[in-house]
C-alpha cells in the first residue's frame, strides 16, 4: 500500500507549510506536537519541588505542612515560650525567710573592702536557720545609708532617697526587723497621729534579760546590749544602732508566714549566746 501523501489541500499540508515558514496556524487550524515537547511538558507538570525530595516521609511532611502549616508554627511558638518562662522562674534568686532592714550612718554598700553587708547575711542566715529550724532558710539585708548632717550635694540627695525609701519599708513592711540610729528610730517610728510602728519588747525578751538595755518607750533595744552585736557585721555598726520589730499587719494575707518567721528570729536576737 502506497503511503499517504499531504496535498495543498489536506490541512495538515497547511499547518507543516506555515510551521517551515515560522508563522502560528490560524484559529481552528491543526496545531502539530511532538512526541519530546509533550513529554517535557508532562514531566515539568509532575516535577514539584518538595521539602523532603520525593521520599515517603518527604510527601507525607509536605502535605502535612501544607495542611497544618499555621497550627505548628503556633505550637512552635507557645513551646519555646513556656520554656523561657521555665528557665527564667528556675534561675530567678530564692526570697528570703526573713529580711532586715538598716538604716543610719554606716555605709554597708558592698565594695572590694566593704564586706560588712555581706558578713551581716552569712550570721544572719545562720540564725534564721536555727530559728526556723531550716537548713535552707535564707535571711537578706537591706541598707539604707542616711546622714541628716550631710553636706554635700550628693550625700543630701542620696539621705533624702534613703530617708523616702525608710519611710516605704516602714509602710509596707517588706522588712519586719529594723536596725535604725537612735535618731531615726525617734523621729521616723511614730506616725503623724502618734501610732507606733514598732512593737513592745516585753512580749519578746527571754528569761536572762537582765543586760538588754532597753529603749524609753519599751519597743526597742540597743543592739550594743545584744550578742548580735558581737557578729561580723553587726560589731562595725554604730553603738546607738537600736534593733526593734515592727507590728504585724496582713494585706490580703501576705504576712501570715513572714511575721511568725520574723518574731521567732527577734526572740533569738535578744536572746544571750553562749
Amino acid at each position: 500500500m502506497n503511503e499517504q501523501q499531504q496535498t495543498p489541500q489536506d490541512p495538515r499540508f497547511h499547518a507543516s507549510n506555515l510551521a517551515e515558514q515560522g508563522q502560528a496556524p490560524a484559529e481552528g487550524e491543526p496545531r502539530e506536537t511532538s512526541a519530546e515537547g509533550g513529554a517535557s511538558s508532562k514531566a515539568a507538570a509532575t516535577n514539584k519541588v518538595t521539602l523532603f525530595g520525593g521520599s515517603r516521609f518527604g510527601r507525607w511532611f509536605d502535605n502535612f505542612w501544607y495542611h497544618y502549616k499555621v497550627q505548628t508554627l503556633i505550637a512552635l511558638f507557645l513551646l519555646i515560650a513556656i520554656t523561657v518562662c521555665v528557665v527564667q522562674c528556675a534561675a530567678r534568686p530564692k526570697k528570703p525567710d526573713v529580711s532586715i532592714c538598716y538604716a543610719g550612718y554606716a555605709d554597708l554598700r558592698p565594695t572590694t573592702s566593704n564586706t560588712a553587708a555581706a558578713d551581716m547575711e552569712a550570721a544572719l542566715t545562720e540564725l534564721v536557720q536555727t530559728a526556723l529550724d531550716k537548713d535552707s532558710a535564707r535571711a537578706e539585708v537591706v541598707h539604707y545609708l542616711i546622714r541628716p548632717d550631710a553636706t554635700d550635694a550628693a550625700a543630701k540627695s542620696l539621705t533624702q532617697t534613703n530617708l523616702s525609701n525608710l519611710r516605704t519599708e516602714l509602710d509596707v513592711a517588706n522588712s519586719y526587723i529594723f536596725l535604725m540610729d537612735e535618731a531615726l528610730y525617734r523621729d521616723y517610728t511614730v506616725t503623724e497621729k502618734g501610732a507606733h510602728y514598732m512593737a513592745e519588747v516585753q512580749a519578746y525578751l527571754p528569761e536572762d534579760s537582765a543586760g538588754l538595755e532597753i529603749t524609753a518607750d519599751g519597743r526597742g533595744v540597743y543592739l550594743r546590749s545584744t550578742s548580735l552585736s558581737l557578729l561580723p557585721g553587726f560589731s562595725e555598726l554604730p553603738q546607738d544602732t537600736v534593733l526593734c520589730l515592727r507590728i504585724g499587719f496582713s494585706v490580703s494575707g501576705t504576712s501570715s508566714k513572714t511575721y511568725p518567721r520574723a518574731e521567732a528570729l527577734f526572740r533569738l536576737l535578744l536572746t544571750p549566746r553562749q
